[in-house]
């Protein structure tokens, strides 16, 4: 394949970096992957990838020598995709264990800018290459009982506004995937501190099918990667945002601020004057 990219998936067997490798390797790229437990479908497809790598991203030791090996089989990598997350504690801030508090806040946002910061070292210096990452809830909203989740996630749609502008040699992206019917919802069911609401909203949604299409992920990323420097630094939305539209590139190119985070209300009068 003429145009065939190296692409590396940290967290494969994740729902969507599984299905993220196996429609890049259906298209020609090599994929090259981490994980944490080895799975049946691990197996499968580690027959495909050009490596795989162990990575604990709640150990930093784990984290360093995945790099160090990393270093060799992703060697030049054209797009970078980080998949690991857990909405983990499920609590409210003040009942929290703060230990699993900050131990979350770590995998959903440090130990992802430690793993990004290592693998940066060893990219592609053709073409711009591209770093993926995955927003959560909370943009422009509170969610109760999974500020720890959704902290780090707004830190990390910052990190990625941040990087951008700094080097523009790089596309740093990150996109909300919304429901998407993924493993994570097991720990929503399973958390005696969720409240009623998310609870029922949760199995609604996996009784209905009430969710956005693995293909629409694979769609955007794929949008993601052929796109120009006017996505970088900004926040996608897989369920609500017109990915693919011609009329949103140009909008991109001729406003900075769009699908960034910023401060509502800056140039209402104060109440003194």
């Amino acid at each position: 394949m003429a145009n065939a990219k190296k692409i590396l998936i940290a967290g494969i067997g994740s729902d969507i970096g599984c299905a993220l490798a196996e429609h890049w390797l259906k298209q020609g790229h090599s994929v090259v992957g981490t994980f944490r437990n080895k799975t049946a479908k691990i197996e499968a497809l580690s027959e495909k990838l050009e490596g795989l790598s162990y990575c604990n991203f709640n150990d930093k030791e784990s984290i360093t020598n995945c790099l160090g090996e990393l270093k060799e089989l992703a060697h030049g990598w054209d797009a970078l995709v980080v998949c690991p997350a857990t909405m983990l504690p499920i609590s409210s801030f003040e009942k929290a264990d703060i230990e699993a508090w900050i131990e979350s806040f770590s995998l959903n946002f440090l130990s992802i800018a430690r793993f990004m910061h290592g693998a940066l070292q060893f990219k592609s210096h053709l073409g711009k290459p591209v770093v993926i990452n995955f927003a959560g809830g909370g943009s422009n909203s509170a969610p109760h009982n999974v500020s720890a989740y959704v902290s780090a996630k707004i830190a990390l749609t910052k990190l990625t506004e941040l990087l951008a502008a700094e080097n523009t040699m790089v596309k740093f992206t990150i996109l909300g995937p919304g429901w998407v019917r993924t493993k994570i919802h097991n720990e929503m069911l399973g958390s005696p501190d969720a409240s009623d609401i998310q609870i029922s909203e949760t199995k609604r949604r996996l009784a209905e099918g009430d969710f956005v299409p693995m293909d629409r992920i694979l769609f955007c990323c794929d949008w993601l990667l052929k796109s120009g420097q006017e996505v970088s630094g900004r926040n996608f939305s897989a369920q609500h945002d017109l990915i693919g539209n011609d009329k949103l590139t140009e909008f991109l190119k001729s406003n900075e601020n769009f699908y960034k985070l910023r401060r509502y209300g800056n140039y209402a009068k104060r109440g003194a004057e």
